[in-house]
């Protein structure tokens, strides 16, 4: 016998002409069978794009808790941090995050708003706390025309006039030379604190 299942429509939405789950569901229901790591991935990246908010997961787990759900612990546990890679944006960062994790450095603030440059916020990869330290983590994707490079250029101009030191890593250093970034990191942990 087929049993069809129907959700309720704040959990549904359409695209392209097909019935999916919404964005907040699909987490919640990732909850059940991912991994902490991919479901930190999947979570910063709805949250990256705005296809949903921390406080709108929230109420739709209170909503849907009941005896029999499982996997919410686990997304509750991602979404408040305990996963080391948190707040990453892309593979990269996310990467970078645990490379520093792993070494027992301090975690830093993510996608932080530190400075302006004209009437614009400049947001930074990673912020160390208490620190004057910005590290920057340079994948293709976003650096890679010259209208990239030239704001990259003026944003580490800008954060450099303002007192930061600015390293930058790339998708290939942190790749093929995890040890040395983290010894960079290190490094220049320790020149301005």
């Amino acid at each position: 016998m087929h049993r069809t299942l129907y959700l309720p429509a704040i959990d549904c939405e359409t695209v392209h002409g097909l019935a999916v789950t919404s964005p907040t569901r699909t987490l919640i229901d990732l909850a059940t069978t991912c991994t902490p790591e991919v479901l930190t991935a999947a979570l910063d990246g709805a949250l990256r794009d705005r296809l949903t908010t921390e406080e709108f997961l929230h109420r739709r787990i209170v909503e849907l808790r009941s005896r029999g759900r499982y996997g919410i612990p686990k997304l509750l546990a991602v979404i408040e941090g305990v996963e080391a890679t948190r707040g990453g944006h892309s593979w990269l960062e996310r990467r970078y995050l645990e490379l520093i994790a792993t070494a027992g450095l301090p975690r830093p603030d993510t996608q932080a708003i530190v400075a302006k440059r004209d009437d614009r916020l400049i947001r930074v990869d990673c912020r160390f706390p208490g620190t004057r330290l910005i590290v920057e983590l340079l994948g293709y994707r976003y650096h890679r025309t010259e209208l990239q490079m030239l704001h990259d250029a003026e944003r580490i101009n800008r954060l450099q006039f303002d007192g930061f030191m600015v390293v930058q890593f790339t998708y290939s250093q942190v790749v093929q030379k995890p040890e040395q970034v983290v010894a960079d990191s290190l490094e220049a942990l320790a020149l301005t604190i």
